[in-house]
């Protein structure tokens, strides 16, 4: 019965694992939520390595081939490389203009407060104001892996929510 019961488990571990492919590092058991609900757990390296941002290029190319999205992004990964028509988030100049914005899930969940706990107002103050105008007026889009969420920002004077 004990064999029984260990490759029981370790099936569905397979199981579990496999359904996450190609996302990895995204990981996380349905006891935790599973992958869609891992930012709510741990963030930073622990689940935003950059893997999602050639995903993001892909998903662009997918969704309208000459349109960019500016991303607000935290991790080891350079944005120029990995997504060639995106746009970086300025946190010190964050005026914010209609179209499609990437945010990395670390930055959506924590980015102001880690800016803050570090002594940097400016790029807090910044990071908060976007996360607060995409709370209010962005339209949810979805995600692109499990590490990066968009939202379409549509023109002043017609909030979507």
């Amino acid at each position: 019965q004990g064999a029984a019961a260990l490759g029981l488990v370790a099936a569905l571990q397979l199981w579990e694992v496999s359904r996450v492919h190609p996302h990895e590092l995204s990981f996380f058991n349905v006891l935790a939520g599973g992958p869609a609900h891992g930012a709510e757990w741990l963030n930073d390296s622990n689940l935003d390595w950059g893997q999602d941002l050639i995903r993001l290029s892909l998903e662009l190319d997918r969704r309208r081939p000459a349109e960019f999205a500016t991303v607000a992004y935290f991790g080891g990964a350079d944005v120029a490389v990995s997504c060639g028509r995106c746009r970086v988030f300025d946190p010190l100049a964050p005026s914010l203009s209609p179209g499609l914005y990437a945010v990395s899930s670390f930055i959506w969940t924590e980015g102001p407060e880690l800016m803050l706990f570090q002594g940097d107002k400016a790029r807090s103050s910044g990071y908060q104001h976007l996360r607060s105008v995409l709370a209010r007026y962005g339209e949810p889009l979805g995600t692109v892996g499990y590490s990066i969420l968009l939202f379409r920002l549509p023109p002043e004077g017609s909030p979507q929510r």
